[in-house]
């Protein structure tokens, strides 16, 4: 969830980027997956999704990316 501050614009109206990423390291876990909800609906124009090719065979799948709690933590 470290990376999840970049996706808030504001909090009770502050738009300044340093107190949002403390205030959101602060947040209980269930307020950050209501962000990471929010990140996921259709009508923010977020296509979760990508064309990927095999380099061996040349097929290609559509794939979705995993956004999810793991997706914003340390790998």
């Amino acid at each position: 969830m470290q990376n999840i501050y970049r996706f808030v614009v504001s909090i009770n109206n502050i738009e300044d980027p340093v107190f949002i990423s403390q205030a959101v390291k602060k947040l209980h876990i269930r307020d950050c997956k209501v962000i990471v909800a929010a990140i996921h609906r259709s009508d923010l124009g977020l296509d979760p999704t990508f064309n990927f090719e095999c380099s061996k065979c040349g097929h290609n799948s559509l794939m979705g990316v995993p956004f999810d709690e793991n997706f914003f933590t340390v790998s």
